[in-house]
């Protein structure tokens, strides 16, 4: 009787103060390009950072000193565990990302925000399995700016 106690009073205080609270994640953030770079030093980073924010700190990044793989394996390094976080340009995998390639049109916008806002609204409107990216939770999607003039 006295033991069945002492684990109900365990698990009372084991409800009390979960060690998830206390538990910490660490995310390895790839980057196949120079970590002062636009979109690791004010896009990646920043995402970490406020991600570390709303999880008071329980998940945080650990940008790795160098690429885990060349551009064109960032897809699969993530998908085989090699990094956590990572971003990808589809034309170093040409023909893998079928459904992507939309982006890749010239002459679509004036700007990368809106030629990037269309390409998210086109992304959420289709499944990841028709754009060929399977096994993988994709966080956004974006392109660069419009072809200078000629």
């Amino acid at each position: 009787m006295r033991l069945n106690k002492l684990a109900l009073g365990a698990f009372a205080i084991a409800l009390a103060f979960p060690a998830a609270a206390q538990a910490q994640m660490v995310l390895n953030v790839n980057s196949w390009i120079h970590p002062g770079h636009l979109l690791v030093a004010d896009v990646t980073m920043p995402f970490c950072k406020d991600m570390e924010d709303a999880t008071q700190g329980r998940v945080k990044c650990n940008l790795l000193p160098k690429a885990v793989v060349s551009p064109g394996q960032t897809y699969d390094a993530v998908r085989e565990g090699l990094a956590d976080i990572s971003f990808s340009a589809n034309g170093y995998s040409p023909g893998r990302f079928v459904g992507t390639d939309v982006a890749e049109i010239p002459f679509l916008g004036d700007t990368s925000e809106s030629i990037s806002v269309a390409f998210a609204r086109i992304y959420e409107s289709k499944s990841p399995n028709s754009m060929n990216i399977r096994a993988l939770h994709v966080l956004g999607v974006f392109t660069h700016g419009a072809w200078p003039n000629l």
